[in-house]
């Protein structure tokens, strides 16, 4: 789990309910010892969580599809409905937003 997956879960906790947040990469690896240690200091246990492939979403529509890396600009998949997409290039490899708003 990547520092993305860390913004989605705090995201969801603190957040506004009317948005929702997935974290997902074009290339998921397993959950970083940091990350865990990160949240757990927040009183968040995120141990059991994975990393997700943003193929899992291909289903859903999203309001706004945010892409932090410029592999995962060129490789994200196009989603249902009108989604708008938003690049700002960080170093998190692979990882896209996927956001929501009721």
């Amino acid at each position: 789990m990547s520092t993305p997956n860390v913004k989605e879960v705090i995201r969801q906790k603190y957040g506004p309910k009317r948005i929702t947040v997935e974290s997902a990469g074009t290339k998921p690896g397993p959950v970083r010892p940091e990350a865990i240690a990160v949240m757990k200091e927040l009183g968040i246990d995120i141990s059991g969580h994975r990393s997700k492939h943003v193929n899992e979403f291909l289903s859903q529509s999203f309001d706004y599809v945010l892409t932090v890396c410029d592999k995962a600009k060129e490789s994200c998949p196009v989603f249902p409905g009108h989604s708008k997409r938003i690049h700002n290039a960080h170093s998190y490899e692979g990882e896209s937003f996927l956001l929501t708003m009721a």
